[in-house]
């Protein structure tokens, strides 16, 4: 294979290993041709600026600490988040990545 995209050919071998459990009708060319075409909304999720605010779950994802430990750090004062409704809790974008050190 030749490099493609800005993949390197390393990285598209195992991403095409990859494919080929959950597609195994599909040719190795067949799977880099999946692998390389986005439609139009995974293109637009690209594009996507972030977002000002996460909520708990998603800033759980994106700093991969627990919920719980979210909860605690916003009690104690070390996270800044914003009551939104009378259970729900947003995180200033700013405020998550001081945390994470960024």
């Amino acid at each position: 294979m030749k490099k493609v995209n800005t993949l390197n050919r390393t990285a598209l071998e195992a991403a095409t290993n990859c494919l080929k459990s959950v597609y195994p009708e599909l040719s190795q060319e067949e799977l880099t041709r999946k692998l390389l075409r986005l439609d139009e909304k995974e293109k637009a999720q690209l594009h996507e600026p972030a977002p000002e605010a996460y909520t708990l779950r998603e800033a759980s994802q994106l700093s991969r600490l627990s919920r719980r430990t979210l909860c605690r750090r916003i009690k104690d004062g070390s996270l800044k988040a914003v009551k939104v409704g009378p259970r729900a809790v947003r995180i200033p974008r700013l405020a998550l990545t001081a945390i994470l050190g960024g």
